[in-house]
């Protein structure tokens, strides 16, 4: 009988703890974390590289591939520890893989490049746009030429960026309307590229990447290509 009364006495105070615990919340629970994705965009910028798809361990992200000069928008990817892998869009054909680390709800670009001897390489960037702005335009400018040369680009003589190889501006302002760029290489003062009209509208943001090989022509020579930041 005092067994059975201790027993009972031991329950009415667990009762009452979970009792106090709810009413006051203070009761230790581990949460649940969420897997908010990250986004990131596929730029296709290697000349000799046929269609590519952007891949999560083994889920395509993509139905329809990127051909040379196209880019998607923004698709999301599980963040935290991951592999990303870029493969070929007609036999699956494994190009890069690399583990990285995304930040829940930012924005990434993937930049599919090819050094100076065609060997496919990525470049992962994190989208960091100033804060909006209707009446300007905002442009980031990306050096990802496969002749691996620092650039420095220039509108009216006014010196706008230098970049060194694989490198990116951050976004910066500007008045919508037409702009004209002309790219040098920063160290011999040689011309990549002239007459580079942009037309920019305003509260959107842009990204320009001069790509390809200045000492090349027709597909393979050096460009300028300006995408939207959907």
């Amino acid at each position: 009988m005092m067994k059975q009364v201790q027993n009972l006495g031991l329950l009415s105070i667990l009762i009452i703890q979970f009792s106090a615990c709810i009413k006051q919340t203070t009761c230790s629970k581990v949460p649940i974390p969420e897997n908010k994705p990250g986004f990131v965009q596929l730029i296709h910028a290697c000349p000799n590289l046929p269609g590519i798809k952007l891949w999560q361990g083994e889920l395509a992200l993509q139905s329809v591939g990127n051909y040379y000069k196209s880019n998607t928008h923004y698709i999301p990817v599980n963040s935290g520890p991951f592999a990303l892998s870029v493969k070929r869009s007609a036999n699956n054909l494994l190009l890069a893989s690399y583990d990285n680390q995304l930040t829940p709800n930012k924005y990434y670009s993937l930049f599919a490049t090819c050094d100076s001897l065609y060997n496919f390489i990525p470049l992962l960037i994190q989208d960091n746009p100033l804060p909006n702005d209707n009446s300007k335009a905002q442009l980031r400018i990306v050096n990802i030429l496969s002749s691996a040369e620092s650039i420095e680009v220039s509108s009216s003589d006014q010196n706008l960026e230098q970049l060194d190889t694989r490198q990116g501006s951050p976004y910066k302002y500007y008045n919508p309307g037409h702009l004209t760029l002309t790219v040098k290489n920063s160290q011999t003062g040689s011309l990549i590229l002239k007459n580079v009209l942009l037309s920019l509208d305003a509260g959107r943001n842009y990204t320009l990447y001069i790509n390809g090989f200045t000492k090349q022509t027709g597909a393979f020579s050096a460009d300028a290509i300006l995408m939207v930041n959907h």
